[in-house]
């Protein structure tokens, strides 16, 4: 996904098929922003939390060449709250292991965590993420679409999407399995995340949004990183 997809999309008029709960978005958004004055490469590797909590990004593998038709990404990284250091969850570009499926990118808590959780961007689909065949799935909306699996429920991550050109967007929401949009965010810009409450949706537990928005901070590292 790439940020400039979005501005291309209002300069030209193109329409955006939203994901689900935009249109009802509360306002103002809660906006994590990075943590000013620390340095990074890809993506910020630290963001400021409303209550003076951060979440920091370990990066362990950071490759990514692009150019002369050729691409190839090799990311992994830690996400967690510097509050909670233990209940870190790993992320990386094409992860293999038991009981992985087939998957773009995924992110996994620790063996042995208290509340365990796995997401898989795109399972079981040919969505290719680190070589020059990764181009297909910027036309291809299955390829952007996620599951989170949680002990006691089972969420969906939906991007938007430009139909014109099939191409996703920065936009994404996390949705319940019947449908309900819990949290959505905008991820389009480097420096800040916003994040929105679905007017009239279901109430999300406290517990719930921290892991959705320690998530989002994941997904907009490796969708920023992954793009340079």
């Amino acid at each position: 996904m790439r940020p400039w997809t979005l501005a291309f999309a209002f300069l030209t008029g193109c329409a955006i098929t939203n994901p689900p709960g935009w249109e009802m978005r509360s306002e103002p958004p809660e906006r994590i922003e990075a943590t000013p004055w620390v340095p990074y490469g890809s993506a910020p590797v630290s963001w400021d939390l409303r209550g003076g909590d951060k979440i920091l990004v370990d990066v362990q593998k950071g490759t990514v060449i692009s150019g002369m038709g050729m691409y190839h990404a090799d990311l992994r990284f830690k996400v967690a709250y510097a509050s909670e250091p233990s209940a870190s969850i790993t992320c990386a570009t094409e992860p293999a292991g038991p009981d992985v499926p087939r998957t773009r990118f995924g992110c996994w808590s620790a063996e042995g965590a208290a509340e365990p959780l796995t997401f898989w961007m795109a399972p079981g689909v040919d969505c290719p993420a680190r070589h020059a065949a990764v181009t297909k799935t910027l036309t291809t909306p299955e390829c952007w679409h996620g599951v989170l699996t949680l002990p006691d429920r089972t969420l969906q991550l939906r991007h938007g999407i430009m139909p014109s050109m099939g191409s996703p967007i920065g936009r994404v929401s996390w949705v319940s399995a019947k449908g309900d949009p819990l949290l959505v965010a905008d991820i389009v810009v480097t420096l800040w995340i916003e994040l929105f409450d679905p007017r009239g949706g279901p109430r999300v537990d406290q517990g719930l949004r921290r892991k959705l928005t320690l998530l989002t901070v994941a997904l907009h590292w490796w969708e920023h990183a992954s793009s340079d």
